[in-house]
């Protein structure tokens, strides 16, 4: 399961075969075949066994009624974390989380533990999406278009966890983002 996710995770669904995997895990395809189908029930079966569980991981420790802006850093926070694990395994679950928008025809649904927590059934794009929107109404983030500033923080993560994948120990993530008190009333910026 490991190397399917390194392989998923650094060169998405589409140009992933089983091929790759079986040769990545020294194992026959014949093996492969013995457990899933084809490659989209590898997938489905790898998203849940290790992906949608972390997104919940990820996203439980997130304060999703107080501010947005501390929302937001809560949720960096978090996913800074990932990249400060040892092995690489976390940093190829982030990657792969950070980019679920673009893999949406082949993901299944989140398991949903908490029905007071609908936010947590959604992808990061769209939670992010979501807080930059709030952020905006509560007057502590400028009014931007959501989607590009969360593509950009997407981005950015994400590159994040590919050098992590690719530097493995050389890779250093010192980042601590503290929650803000008080927003600046005069000139609202994202202060992240």
């Amino acid at each position: 399961m490991h190397s399917a996710l390194f392989l998923f995770a650094t060169q998405g669904y589409k140009a992933v075969k089983i091929d790759d995997v079986a040769n990545r895990s020294k194992c026959s395809r014949a093996l492969i075949y013995h457990y899933f189908t084809n490659k989209e029930c590898l997938f489905r079966q790898m998203m849940r066994d290790i992906v949608v569980k972390n997104i919940t991981m990820l996203t439980e420790q997130v304060d999703f009624d107080g501010k947005a802006i501390n929302s937001i850093r809560q949720l960096l926070n978090s996913l800074l974390d990932c990249l400060k694990q040892k092995n690489e395994k976390m940093a190829c679950v982030l990657h792969l989380i950070l980019n679920l928008h673009l893999q949406k025809n082949v993901v299944p649904k989140p398991i949903d533990n908490s029905e007071n927590r609908p936010i947590a059934r959604k992808t990061l794009y769209q939670i992010m999406y979501y807080l930059i929107e709030k952020g905006e109404k509560e007057k502590d983030i400028p009014n931007e278009d959501p989607r590009e500033l969360s593509i950009a923080i997407l981005s950015l993560l994400s590159g994040l966890s590919l050098n992590k994948i690719y530097l493995k120990n050389r890779f250093v993530c010192e980042v601590r983002l503290d929650p803000l008190d008080e927003p600046e009333a005069e000139n609202p910026a994202i202060n992240l």
